[in-house]
């Protein structure tokens, strides 16, 4: 014990002292754990409302589009059929599907290496409806201090009225993006007049009101909550960061230390007392919809919404300081040194990207809108006619693949002086699977094995459509 004591000094503090230091960490939460974001204006705030508009009118406008009188756009899970314009998606093809969400998640990666996560910030779902749902709720309840100061005071019609207003106005906004988002899977003109007219099936039902729940409760509610705890993407984002990603960072040089000042104060009189251009506002704070100080360096909360730029630079300005405190900037570049764009994290995942694309185009060309499988007939390998041919069943298994009619002639190559007992010429409607029973008859004298490999060929011989040849190879069985 002796020894252990002579290594480890020990030091006696008193209990009943107190230790004053000033804090800079701001907190960005009231006593009842809610943010409560202020409203912001600025060059940077103007882009990510438009880009957030575009993405809810693409949204939004999407289901609505025809072509050729039908839904442009059909993810129809009951056809086991995805309608894309023109395309149409079979089960066989969703191997074209998961090439797309392969290439839209590499984009995200290259994005991410250059300029952070601006998609969190400027498109992510999320982060739309939630500035959406916040400036419905500065409408109606006011701006930050008003709705703070509300939700302190006790409960009065003049309360009660405005929350009811503001639920209802989220809930209205729920519910039309749920019957939006529905309207991918079931046809949405139906949709929206059975379901405000009551006459709609339980799951289109169900699915609308679980998504306007879902709506509702992460964007009025969670909201950074699903950023902060619940998306992966805020988990691993920081594997893709380097010292040349642009991302939303305070100049700590520049701006510290931090301290109120007479904004009479010529800069060259504050800096000799140690004072940096942040005048400690706490705005940057107030405007983040994650509630993070961005002066503490980055943060995997941190979603690149530009808030607090646009925050910070409006107070430089009225302080007659440089802009750019906080800026869109790279530690790179803060250090004075180039930025590197075509570094090998970018050119390595735009790499993968282009083969993956490639890939995918050539599986695209070789795809076709004409299938064919054959099945044999399995309770007869073979039989022997009135006229002494041999005869071998088969049902030919037929699918157009496109939206349109379609006209084929069915042949068969690889067996002498061979004829084909059915209709050799079919018209199959668009989406039609279609199963058609032929015979194969053959003179036994032709016949040289007990096995003899041949193959169905069927032509498209409609001229005005795209022309299609599908060969499928099967045996002639003679024992």
């Amino acid at each position: 014990m002796e020894n252990f004591q002579n290594t480890i000094p020990i030091k006696v503090i008193d209990a009943s002292q107190t230790i004053n230091r000033k804090s800079n960490v701001h907190i960005a939460k009231p006593d009842n754990n809610k943010i409560y974001v202020r409203a912001v204006k600025g060059v940077i705030e103007t882009f990510r409302r438009f880009f957030g508009l575009l993405s809810l009118l693409i949204f939004s406008g999407l289901p609505w589009l025809t072509f050729n009188g039908q839904q442009a756009i059909l993810l129809d899970f009951s056809e086991q059929r995805f309608r894309l314009f023109s395309i149409t998606l079979w089960p066989q093809d969703l191997v074209l599907v998961s090439w797309i969400f392969v290439i839209a998640a590499f984009v995200l990666f290259i994005v991410t290496a250059v300029v952070g996560r601006v998609w969190c910030g400027f498109m992510c779902p999320q982060t739309v409806y939630t500035f959406v749902f916040i400036w419905l709720e500065e409408k109606i309840e006011g701006n930050r201090n008003k709705r703070m100061l509300l939700d302190k005071q006790t409960w009065t019609n003049k309360k009660l009225r405005q929350k009811l207003l503001k639920h209802l106005a989220w809930i209205t906004v729920a519910l039309f993006t749920s019957l939006t988002f529905v309207g991918y899977f079931v046809p949405i003109k139906p949709l929206i007049f059975d379901f405000f007219t009551l006459d709609i099936n339980f799951w289109p039902t169900f699915y609308v009101l679980l998504f306007t729940l879902c709506t509702y409760g992460n964007a009025g509610w969670m909201r950074e909550i699903m950023c902060t705890h619940m998306c992966p993407y805020s988990r691993f984002q920081s594997a893709m960061f380097d010292q040349d990603t642009i991302t939303v960072t305070y100049n700590r040089e520049r701006g510290e230390g931090r301290g109120p000042r007479s904004k009479k104060l010529v800069r060259k009189e504050f800096s000799a007392t140690g004072l940096g251009d942040c005048i400690d506002c706490n705005l940057c704070v107030q405007v983040c919809p994650t509630g993070i100080d961005i002066r503490n360096g980055l943060q995997y909360e941190c979603i690149n919404c530009g808030a607090c730029v646009d925050a910070c630079n409006d107070v430089m300005l009225k302080m007659n300081y440089p802009q750019d405190l906080i800026s869109f900037t790279s530690e790179s570049a803060l250090a004075g040194k180039t930025v590197n764009l075509f570094r090998p994290k970018v050119l390595g995942y735009l790499f993968v990207c282009i083969i993956i694309i490639c890939v995918m185009t050539m599986q695209f060309n070789a795809r076709t809108e004409l299938e064919l499988d054959v099945v044999r007939d399995r309770n007869s390998l073979y039989r022997e006619n009135n006229q002494g041919a041999i005869e071998n069943t088969y049902t030919l298994v037929l699918m157009n693949k496109s939206q349109s009619p379609m006209t084929v002639d069915i042949k068969v190559n690889g067996l002498s002086y061979t004829s084909l007992i059915g209709v050799t010429t079919i018209s199959l409607s668009p989406g039609e699977l279609l199963r058609h029973p032929v015979s194969v008859i053959v003179d036994p004298a032709n016949i040289k094995q007990a096995i003899s490999p041949f193959e169905f060929e069927v032509v498209t011989n409609d001229f005005t459509q795209n022309s299609y040849t599908v060969k499928q190879k099967s045996t002639f069985i003679y024992q």
